[in-house]
């Protein structure tokens, strides 16, 4: 290995691999923008948002690798400098980051209404945050690699704290999920096996690839100072928390098409006492999918037990009204005997 290896050829390869990861996220965002036209404004500013940091950040390491390799190259005095594009580049990944950390904890609280929970894991998150930006002023201050060790401690704390929010509100939405699943334990657990596993998979995915793209980069640069291999691997970051943002978004339009075909789950579950919550946070983008109304076109069939080992069968009927859905109880149903339930868009009776 050359002794420039490990410092211009590591910049260069991370800057290929986060072009790559830039044009995915392109691809992910084309993708979100002309499928739910209809999402929420919030949505909309957060991924747009979040694009124009990662612009801001690629345009910033493709400099970098340029001022190295292409106009100062040989310039001992200018390679030995952490240049602007460092701290530019450091900013704008923290800030992609708190953008996942932000739309994460929103889905937290939609799925708990607990707002002290959802405040202590974006506490965290802030902190994460703040850690960044210390880093970044370091970077400003201490900007030869011969200072880089000014950087280990705002870069420790915020790399921990950020990989540390991952974790948490993966968890927490994980048990969420769970605890939703347990809710509808009276209903037709099958059919509503797929829908939910995205969900779970979705929530360990979000904490699972950040966070290990962040200690994996942050244990590189505490093993080799001088190197910048570390450094370039969680220069990614940025890219690989929007593409994680656009992951969870877009993965609506898979739910709701299990959904649409999960034999009455929905209808019965997200009418039930159980997690209306869940449904209620995923409702809005299963529309703007498939077009998707809680009123179904046409009737299906779900079996459950009664309390009083009785067999109900619960019918879901079209409704001729856009705010309620109607269902037909029928208890043994060789008698006439009918009752109607009817639930408003609260999913209560």
């Amino acid at each position: 290995m050359g002794v420039l290896d490990e410092v211009l050829g590591a910049l260069a390869v991370g800057s290929w691999v986060n072009s790559i990861l830039y044009a995915y996220e392109i691809s992910q965002a084309y993708y979100y923008f002309s499928t739910f036209k209809n999402d929420s404004s919030i949505a909309w500013l957060m991924v747009s948002f979040a694009i124009l940091m990662d612009t801001i950040g690629t345009m910033s390491y493709c400099a970098l690798v340029y001022l190295y390799t292409v106009s100062h190259f040989g310039d001992e005095l200018f390679l030995v400098t952490q240049n602007w594009t460092f701290p530019t580049l450091v900013a704008a990944n923290g800030i992609s980051v708190i953008t996942l950390h932000t739309f994460l904890v929103i889905r937290v609280y939609r799925l708990s209404k607990q707002w002290t929970l959802a405040a202590a894991l974006y506490l965290v998150a802030l902190c994460a945050l703040a850690g960044d930006f210390w880093s970044t002023a370091n970077l400003v201050r201490f900007p030869q690699y011969a200072q880089r060790d000014e950087l280990t401690t705002p870069l420790t704390f915020w790399d921990s704290s950020s990989a540390g929010a991952d974790i948490l509100i993966a968890f927490t939405l994980m048990y969420l999920i769970r605890k939703s699943r347990m809710k509808v334990s009276g209903f037709n657990q099958s059919a509503m096996a797929k829908p939910l596993k995205l969900l779970y998979f979705a929530a360990l995915e979000s904490g699972a690839v950040p966070s290990a793209v962040t200690l994996i980069g942050l244990g590189l640069y505490l093993w080799n100072k001088s190197s910048n291999i570390g450094p370039s691997l969680y220069a990614c970051i940025g890219r690989v928390s929007s593409i994680t943002l656009l992951y969870n978004l877009n993965l609506r339009k898979a739910t709701a098409d299990s959904l649409m075909h999960s034999d009455g789950a929905l209808e019965s579950a997200s009418k039930s006492n159980g997690p209306s919550g869940l449904f209620k946070s995923w409702r809005k983008g299963a529309r703007s999918a498939n077009q998707f109304e809680m009123n179904v076109a046409v009737s299906t069939v779900t079996d459950v037990r009664h309390e009083g080992d009785e067999d109900f069968r619960i019918v879901t009927l079209p409704s001729s009204s856009t705010a309620h859905s109607a269902l037909d109880i029928e208890k043994n149903p060789d008698e006439r005997k009918l009752d109607r339930v009817t639930f408003d868009e609260d999913h209560s009776v």
